[in-house]
């Protein structure tokens, strides 16, 4: 196989990952995945989509923050920090399950993200908890309990051109 060709294909590959993750992406209506605007080409023929942007860290931002030394509570009393560590670990479980109940979603309708990591979690500034990265997300036989969830099985098209 020449270079050229290997190239193409590679390309080719990628074009159509990129639009399976669109598609997925796009078709997975829930409030934490990111919504989708619309899928095209750029100008010079590339491959492109328009999605929310989202203001905010990702949960592994937030997590570092939480594991952070804290400063002395001395002349604010010793059960302060206390508190809002109580308060910042109900905050974080929260967001968990969120996360917990996207992915179940997801599961739902016969999709695996497959790259769950605190880093491709997205707490946005409005309260909102959001899953995203989904570009290594595969579709997969749905399990008698998935059926029974209620959720249409999402079966992307193909991916041709």
């Amino acid at each position: 196989m020449n270079h050229h060709y290997r190239k193409h294909a590679k390309r080719r590959d990628c074009n159509e990952q990129f639009r399976l993750e669109a598609e997925i992406t796009a078709r997975l209506d829930h409030p934490g995945v990111v919504s989708v605007y619309g899928f095209g080409r750029t100008p010079d023929g590339r491959l492109c989509y328009a999605m929310r942007f989202i203001q905010g860290e990702t949960l592994e931002v937030e997590i570092a923050k939480a594991h952070a030394p804290q400063k002395s509570g001395k002349d604010l009393g010793d059960s302060f920090f206390h508190r809002n560590r109580v308060i910042e670990l109900r905050k974080m479980l929260g967001e968990f399950i969120s996360v917990c109940q996207t992915i179940a979603y997801a599961n739902n309708r016969g999709i695996l993200h497959r790259d769950i990591k605190p880093d491709n979690i997205m707490l946005g500034k409005y309260g909102d908890t959001l899953v995203v990265d989904w570009g290594l997300a595969m579709p997969v036989d749905r399990d008698d309990s998935a059926r029974a969830s209620g959720e249409a099985t999402l079966m992307p098209s193909s991916n041709s051109e």
